[in-house]
């Protein structure tokens, strides 16, 4: 926690209640179990769930406090890489945005749910991973030359971020084997 205080003090652009809002997020966060809801947020928080669902619609950059706290605790003299994955979230309903067919890998099947495409920063020296951006993968409809494929997704997400948020480039890129093929290794040296 006092790192994240530490490197939420440097952000001075935001204003100073939601830096507050956001230290009492992330104590709630870590210290709640169960099913993370506003409602159940607000039963153990001295704001209201519609001042949770407020806070929720305005944008922070994550992206921005996760390379920072990340500045302060990886030594630059450590060999780095970045990690590309995806992770299947099983999701039931018919309402559910982005709700599609995606890779089970626990199960070896592609199963009703949801997908996040997870960047991280390794840190090969220690053994360490940190998250830098986490985005839902958005559903593609049947195999279409002008839709982009999950791998257009995946670098675009890495682009982004890289471009962004000026990282330095690094020599390595960890995928999974999904990741592959040559259109995917064109576009991550690109």
């Amino acid at each position: 926690m006092r790192l994240f205080e530490s490197v939420l003090a440097t952000f001075t652009h935001l204003p100073r209640p939601q830096r507050k809002f956001l230290i009492h997020l992330m104590r709630l966060l870590l210290l709640l179990p169960g099913h993370v809801t506003f409602r159940h947020f607000s039963r153990d928080s001295p704001y209201h769930e519609r001042t949770f669902a407020r806070r929720f619609a305005t944008a922070v950059d994550v992206v921005a406090l996760n390379k920072a706290a990340m500045r302060r605790v990886v030594p630059p003299d450590h060999e780095q890489a970045l990690g590309l994955d995806a992770s299947f979230v099983p999701q039931s309903g018919k309402h559910t945005d982005g709700l599609a067919h995606f890779w089970n890998g626990t199960q070896s099947r592609t199963e009703k749910g949801l997908e996040l495409s997870a960047l991280g920063g390794l840190e090969v020296t220690d053994h360490c991973a940190d998250v830098l951006s986490v985005e839902q993968t958005p559903p593609t409809g049947p195999a279409a030359d002008q839709e982009p494929t999950r791998i257009d997704i995946y670098l675009g997400q890495v682009t982004r971020v890289v471009q962004q948020h000026a990282l330095s480039p690094r020599r390595d890129v960890v995928t999974d084997g999904y990741d592959s093929t040559q259109k995917c290794l064109d576009g991550v040296r690109a």
